[in-house]
Formats: structure tokens, sequence, C-alpha cells
């Protein structure tokens, strides 16, 4: 698992402003890492971790600037866009063939979503409706991409789209909101949709979970997978890891079963 979080230290002061690092926690060993640290990025800010398709990297930004990669054999850090601060790229996305990088630049009315061959090219623009904001790409299947985006100029509520990548085609959801609610965060999930939502019709408070068809209007409310906080920034993955622990308490109950106790 990745993720970013203010590190331990003085230095820091609980500042999320002036510090966060990217971390790594390796399940099968119980063991954490500070990547960031690791490769002496000294004092800045690294945030948005994924790891790349075949898990031997980690890509992030760095310094709410550019994008940059840290391989975790060599532990070596590298920039993937080199613009600096003059656009802002955030929230990058691996394609599921691990061939391109998705993600959004700048924010606000400004905002846009590109993506670029993972190992080197040309950025493409996306989605750049002028005067909208577009941002959180995430593919749902090799040619799939979702994001979120204003409904229009004057109305900035979130909604979700689909975008084709192979006919250029942009599709509102139909689970979207009709009640001035915000539809935002996509995630795939088993060939569905999961976002996050802040509308009242059946909610907890805040933000919660749903999941729904982009093609069907009534999205299901994932009441257990809610709370009465914000519901932010979901993620799925079918696959499921042993820990040490609970492979040893699937030994012991095996055992158990065996000998009838």
């Amino acid at each position: 698992m990745t993720f970013m979080a203010l590190p331990l230290g003085p230095e820091y002061k609980a500042d999320w402003v002036t510090g966060l690092d990217v971390f790594v926690y390796d399940f099968r060993t119980d063991t954490l890492t500070n990547v960031s640290k690791r490769v002496e990025l000294v004092r800045t800010i690294d945030e948005d971790p994924i790891f790349s398709a075949n898990g031997d990297a980690i890509i992030f930004k760095r310094d709410r600037a550019d994008l940059w990669q840290i391989n975790l054999t060599s532990y070596r850090a590298a920039a993937i866009t080199t613009d600096g601060k003059h656009r802002e790229e955030s929230g990058p996305r691996i394609s599921p063939d691990g061939q391109w990088l998705a993600y959004w630049h700048s924010g606000g009315k400004t905002a846009d979503v590109y993506r670029m061959p993972f190992h080197g090219g040309q950025a493409e623009l996306l989605a750049g409706t002028r005067g909208i904001q577009e941002m959180f790409p995430v593919y749902l299947g090799e040619h799939i991409l979702a994001y979120t985006r204003w409904t229009n100029e004057e109305c900035h509520d979130d909604e979700v789209f689909v975008l084709n990548l192979i006919t250029g085609k942009h599709q509102s959801a139909a689970f979207n909101s009709t009640n001035g609610a915000n539809d935002s965060d996509p995630f795939p999930i088993a060939g569905l949709v999961g976002f996050s939502s802040d509308r009242r019709e059946n909610g907890k408070g805040g933000w919660d979970l749903y999941l729904g068809d982009p093609n069907k209007p009534a999205p299901v409310f994932l009441r257990k997978l809610s709370t009465t906080r914000h519901d932010l920034g979901g993620t799925y993955t079918p696959h499921i890891v042993n820990h040490p622990a609970a492979s040893f308490r699937e030994s012991q109950s095996k055992k158990a079963a065996s000998t009838g106790n």
C-alpha cells in the first residue's frame, strides 16, 4: 500500500502545507518505508502516490508542480514532467496496459485532463472545455476514462463524465444528480463506477459512497461503506493479499478442524 502522510519530526511541526512524504507499507513483512526520505527528497511536498502497472515504481506529485517517479528497486527518483509550477500536474493514473499516464493540470476553471506515454512522449489533451474544471481522471478500462467536471461555466456542481478514448466521445453519466449535488472521484469497481456524492436523498452526511452504471440513472448508495464523515477518493481492487497473521490464523483453523477441536 502506498500513501502520503506527515512524517514524524519537529522540523515538520504538523504542517502538511510545508511537508508531506510518500510511504509504502508491505503487508508481507509488516514494514513501513518512508520512500521520500529514502531517496533524500528533503523538505518537499510529495502527494498523490500510485504504483506503476507492475508495482516496481511509485508515481507522485512533487512540490505541487511536477509528476515524479521513484524506482522501488534502485530507489532513484526522476522527473516525469519538467515544467515546474507553471503547469501543476496532479492525480496521476496508469492505464491498465501500463503504457499511458493520465493526470490533470492546474485548478479551477483552467483545470484540464491530459495523458502522456508513460515512458516519455508528447502530452495529449483529453478534456479541456474552456472555462470548465476537469479533473480526477481514472481508467475504467483499456480505452475508457472517467473524470470529474463542472456542469457548465455558470454551474460548478461536479459531475462524472466518461470518455471513449477511441471515438473521442464524452458522455455525462446517467447517475449524476439532478438536485444540485456534487458527484466526484470516480473509480472502477467490477465493471461499474464507484463515486463520492454529497447528495442528501439517503446519505449519512457530508460526502458518501455510491455505485452506479453510467448508462442508468439510479445509483446504489453504499450504506455499509459510508460514514457520517466525508467519504472521498475511493479505490477498489479485486485482489486478496494474505497477511502473515491471517495466513497463520487460517492454518490454525484448518489444523483444529482436522483434529476435531
